[in-house]
């Protein structure tokens, strides 16, 4: 399949469009449940990738825009971990040390970002973007198995986390017949494939929830 110009366009302004709402809407979650709607490791990732990708990296300028976009939604959302992040732990080690074990995870996640892409020519974010991504949905299914709440989350959150990746799977195939050629179709599809099913578990989890909870999903921002 080819993607005309156009079509490459509006996939690429769906997918910032999509995460941004998803973003937005963790902060707004998070503030009013006092809690954060990313995990924290996934979220340190997130933000490590942006980060080099916008600033560092050989990637076109648009491109490099495109995650500063990115990276501006999600510093929100690394406030809310960091203002509410000790609450989600009882009193002890992980409660004290959580604001520490944050931003040390977002140094070692700049470094990993850094080394990934320049020893596997990931020069685009490609193929860490699979990585980071499949991390992400995985760990939502297991922040919301720990939590056994919805505090923090709404199902709306979990649906544009969805369609924003449907998006960047399209992006992927997109950056592997432009800027990208080296990235493995069939790594993009079984990846994608994962993330995909990771978040349709995630929906069916808070759904269950929230209906254990007396909570109208759909009335729930």
């Amino acid at each position: 399949m080819t993607f005309s110009p156009l079509a490459q366009n509006l996939w690429a302004l769906s997918g910032l469009v999509f995460w941004c709402i998803a973003y937005a809407l963790m902060i707004r979650r998070g503030i009013k449940d006092r809690s954060y709607g990313m995990p924290m490791v996934a979220l340190c990732l997130n933000v490590a990738w942006e980060t080099y990708f916008a600033f560092f990296s050989n990637a076109q300028l648009a491109n490099r825009v495109g995650y500063g976009l990115y990276l501006a939604a999600d510093l929100g959302v690394l406030w809310t971990c960091l203002r509410y992040g000790p609450e989600d732990f009882a009193p002890g080690l992980a409660r004290r040390t959580f604001r520490v074990l944050t931003l040390t995870t977002l140094v070692g996640g700049f470094v990993l970002v850094r080394q990934f892409s320049l020893s596997f020519d990931d020069s685009y974010g490609g193929i860490s973007a699979t990585f980071t991504t499949l991390l992400l949905s995985v760990l939502m299914v297991g922040m919301i198995l720990r939590r056994d709440s919805v505090r923090g989350q709404s199902f709306y959150i979990g649906f544009f986390v969805l369609v924003g990746n449907i998006s960047g799977w399209v992006m992927n195939l997109i950056a592997h017949q432009t800027v990208e050629p080296n990235i493995s179709v069939p790594w993009v599809h079984t990846t994608n494939v994962l993330i995909l099913l990771s978040n349709l578990i995630y929906l069916g989890l808070y759904l269950h929830i929230a209906r254990r909870e007396g909570i109208a999903p759909l009335r729930r921002l």
